[in-house]
This record gives structure tokens, sequence and C-alpha cells, in this order.
């Protein structure tokens, strides 16, 4: 996302749109991931949530810079995972800004909106199997656990791309 950010600011719309393309398949493969996980007896799948260290994948540092490059969020939302400094401005920032001046940029939306769909079909996923699996005990990372993961899963990438749909 951050060379993203960086392609775009130099106008590189098509290896923009490429790059988001991609990073969009690695969220879309995750749902076929989580039905073999569903499939695990819950004590089974309590060994692997024993080595966590108190985060699940989901929350991971990566997820996170994932988020906070694309766009502004409230940090209220993500009190567990921690701020992650990746610089002032987000993919949303820059499309949004570039769209008014440089029509070409609108190439991109297509891509931005699909990584979405990924993503929120993925934080979907995981509440789902969360809810399946382990019920509403406590989060790996300290959250609320499933009711935490419902709200995640409701959480846009792009919350302003609505605004110019």
């Amino acid at each position: 996302i951050s060379t993203a950010i960086r392609e775009l600011r130099r106008g590189l719309t098509a290896v923009v749109k490429e790059r988001l393309d991609r990073a969009s398949i690695r969220p879309e493969a995750v749902p076929a991931l989580f039905r073999v996980l569903t499939t695990m007896p819950v004590d089974a799948f309590a060994i692997i949530r024993g080595f966590t260290h108190g985060r699940s994948a989901v929350q991971s540092r990566a997820f996170r810079e994932v988020e906070f490059a694309c766009a502004p969020l409230d940090p209220r939302d993500f009190e567990h995972a921690g701020r992650i400094d990746i610089g002032e401005d987000t993919l949303q920032d820059v499309y949004l800004a570039m769209r008014k001046t440089h029509p070409d940029v609108r190439v991109v939306e297509e891509s931005m909106r699909r990584l979405d769909r990924a993503w929120v079909a993925m934080k979907r996923g995981h509440w789902g199997i969360t809810l399946k699996v382990i019920g509403t005990v406590p989060g790996t990372g300290g959250t609320a656990g499933a009711s935490y993961l419902k709200h995640a899963a409701t959480m846009s990438l792009f919350p302003r791309l609505s605004e110019v749909a």
C-alpha cells in the first residue's frame, strides 16, 4: 500500500491498479482457509489459539499497517492494536486529492473497491469462524472477542469512496 501511494503520487495509475489487484488476491483466498478451520474440533483449535501469543493473524502488525495506510481510521477502533505510524497521507487521501485534478486516476478506484470488498469479506469470515469455533470468549488480542470482530467486519478500508460513487 505504501508503494502504491508513492506510485499514485507519481501518476503511475496503471501500475497502482495492477498492484492493488494483486494485493486483493491474498484476502480473497482467506475464506477457503477459514472453511478448513471450521472443520477442526474446538479442543484442537484451542491448541492453536494457545500459540497466538496474544494476537490472531488478522490482528497482526501487517494487517494494521494495511488498514492505517488505506484510510484515516479512528484510533479508538484499534485500541488493542496500537497505532502504527506509516506516514501522513493514506491511499484514500492521495486518491481523493488527485481525483479532482487527474481524471485518469479514476481507473484505480475499481481496484480500491475490489481490495475493500476482499478485506471486509475476510474480516466477516474471521468474525464468523470465531463465533463457530470459540464463541463469545474474550479475544486473544485483549479485545471483547466476537463483538469486536463484528464491529471490525463492518469497517471499510476506504470509507470515503462511497462519497464519490
